[in-house]
């Protein structure tokens, strides 16, 4: 069985019936949303994914835009959404930045029933519960979250005969959450350029301090980190995302000692960084982006972000 059902239908004979509902239904839900044919893979559309075997039990959207005047070194940016799991609105907000810069943008949907709660999708699925980490609880790298992003640019590159090397990726909020981990766990990964902008909370580079909050006590703590901090990494945040009684800001003692808001947590995380490279006597080449005025909207934080990879 294929790993995706084009919209509209596809015209294969000799389907059971299941696989009949299962076509029709996404028929109807790429009517819906207004989405293109997978198959062409131009404009605006959506694909399914289920590629990377360890998780081929998942059917993975993919919200994307492709430029009309895409080549095959057209740039890829992956933009991973915030607590909402709202793709496609992230992927309709990134459409003029990706017709002005000229890049593929990808935003894949971590939805609540295949990824539930914070441990699934922002702490990327490492433990059982990411919060309450144990050496017994420790998942294999292959059922990690994190561990789906390289397949998906494999799957990307096929579908836009696209042959750049190395991608780009923007993360906001729950989305900067996940991304942040993936820097931190996934050393190896082939992206150029990325933006961690305005998580909520963060693993910060602390030896002293317990996982998920910390490296202590977890797969991180004996990890090199040198050259992560040579890497092209933006942490963004606005100068008004700056209320301790945000909606779905976490509030406890352990958060709290990151700072009372988004503004300061991210300033946290980053004199954090510093500090360990510092640490280490190795260079850091990680900037940080304060935007005036901007709050927690999504749209805007995206936008800047793009402007930071391509400007």
């Amino acid at each position: 069985m294929r790993s995706f059902f084009p919209c509209p239908f596809v015209q294969q004979s000799g389907f059971k019936p299941v696989l009949l509902f299962l076509s029709l239904m996404l028929l109807l839900a790429c009517k819906k949303e207004g989405v293109k044919p997978d198959a062409e893979w131009q404009g605006s559309g959506m694909a399914l994914f289920s590629d990377y075997e360890p998780q081929a039990d998942k059917q993975i959207r993919l919200f994307y835009y492709v430029p009309k005047a895409a080549t095959a070194t057209t740039p890829i940016v992956f933009i991973f959404h915030g607590a909402e799991r709202n793709a496609m609105d992230y992927r309709n907000a990134i459409v003029s930045k990706a017709d002005s810069y000229g890049f593929i943008a990808v935003v894949p949907e971590f939805s609540e029933a295949q990824f539930p709660g914070v441990s699934a999708y922002q702490i990327g699925n490492v433990y059982q519960n990411g919060d309450q980490p144990s050496p017994a609880t420790l998942l294999p790298e292959s059922q990690w979250s994190l561990s789906l992003v390289e397949p998906m640019f494999a799957f990307v590159r096929n579908k836009t005969k696209n042959s750049t090397a190395r991608y780009h990726f923007i993360g906001h909020s729950a989305g900067a959450q996940f991304v942040h981990r993936f820097l931190l766990f996934k050393p190896d990964a082939k992206y150029e350029r990325g933006v961690v902008s305005a998580a909520g909370w963060y693993t910060a580079t602390d030896a002293a301090v317990d996982f998920p909050y910390g490296l202590r006590a977890s797969p991180l703590e004996n990890a090199v980190l040198g050259p992560l901090f040579a890497k092209n990494i933006c942490v963004q945040v606005g100068s008004a995302d700056n209320n301790p009684n945000a909606s779905s800001l976490r509030r406890d003692a352990l958060s709290d000692t990151q700072g009372l808001h988004r503004l300061a947590r991210a300033q946290y995380f980053y004199n954090k960084a510093e500090a360990f490279a510092d640490s280490l006597g190795v260079p850091f080449s990680w900037q940080m982006k304060i935007v005036p005025g901007l709050n927690h909207n999504s749209a805007a934080s995206v936008g800047h972000a793009a402007d930071w990879l391509f400007q």
